[in-house]
């Protein structure tokens, strides 16, 4: 199994890894100050939903930040990172910040992934509630940046943000000209917004979406999909 980071800028994702970290130790705050790496154990992380703000509870006195240099939060759930921005401190010594826009996750793989940025190639995503007879619009043919035998990155419009809202399970119905048989079940497990726009030589904007796939795909179809 290889390891990676991604950049994760969806809501929902956020908040879970967040809610996780509650209670998990080992989560600690670290600053650059003078060439030196201040590393601040976490006593306490709360979620308030009310303020929709982080407060985080640590030995202020033992462990005096700047509050004017970058500052950042490792969770022990998931080995998770993010710059806090917007920071204010309590009377008591708190630190208290509005929930990241953009975490650092690892990205655990089971396969080898390829990347596909050099060709086009293509997959069509259906709605699990997918109804032929009523609405084919559940269906999008998106292009794929990387795929491996269990999972794959695609490139969805910003515009059909909501086709991604409400089908976080969904079917592979077709892989390029490839029509399956039998779909493939398959989770949307990230969605990002931080894309080489370089690579894609395009103004459009897309969200870059990580699908696990819940059958393993056969190598020899790969090698074909790959030319």
């Amino acid at each position: 199994m290889t390891s990676s980071y991604r950049s994760c800028s969806d809501f929902k994702e956020i908040l879970r890894v967040l809610q996780k970290s509650t209670s998990c130790e080992e989560t600690f705050l670290w600053q650059s100050n003078n060439g030196n790496r201040l590393v601040v154990p976490v006593q306490f992380l709360e979620i308030d939903f009310i303020a929709r703000e982080v407060i985080i509870i640590f030995e202020n006195e033992k462990y005096p930040l700047n509050l004017k240099l970058p500052l950042y939060v490792n969770l022990a759930h998931s080995k998770s990172a993010f710059k806090i921005s917007d920071i204010r401190q309590s009377p008591q010594g708190a630190l208290h910040f509005p929930f990241p826009d953009l975490i650092k996750m690892p990205e655990l793989r089971s396969f080898e992934r390829r990347s596909l940025s050099g060709s086009t190639k293509f997959v069509n995503l259906r709605s699990f509630m997918f109804n032929v007879a009523k609405d084919i619009l559940h269906e999008q043919r998106v292009r794929v940046m990387d795929i491996s035998a269990g999972g794959m990155a695609v490139l969805v419009p910003i515009e059909e943000r909501n086709f991604l809202k409400n089908n976080r399970i969904l079917w592979v119905s077709a892989l390029d000209e490839t029509l399956l048989k039998e779909p493939i079940l398959a989770e949307i497990v990230y969605i990002s917004t931080e894309l080489e726009q370089n690579v894609l030589k395009t103004k459009e904007k897309f969200l870059k979406v990580g699908i696990k796939l819940s059958t393993t795909l056969d190598q020899d179809f790969l090698v074909r999909f790959y030319q």
